[in-house]
């Protein structure tokens, strides 16, 4: 199963994507997984191969949402690119 990858540090932007990976029966087709800081978000890229998409906030502590998107593609390009 693919992954979403939501990184954001407000609970409130978050939580309406966690409704997305679900048909109208609610069935789940997308697992999401959430990252309140960058270098968590970049941890989660890091340790779970099936993340395809993610959404990625900016403004983040610690490192930003480009850095953190940076990293991932120094990474993984292949997927990165994807």
């Amino acid at each position: 199963m693919h992954k979403l990858l939501i990184v954001d540090d407000s609970e409130l932007c978050r939580k309406p994507f966690r409704s997305v990976g679900r048909d109208e029966s609610g069935t789940t087709f997308l697992e999401i997984l959430e990252a309140d800081t960058g270098e968590d978000g970049l941890t989660q890229f890091k340790k779970h191969p099936d993340i395809v998409y993610a959404i990625v906030d900016v403004h983040l502590p610690g490192i930003t949402g480009f850095t953190m998107l940076e990293r991932m593609k120094a990474f993984d390009p292949e997927r990165y690119n994807k």
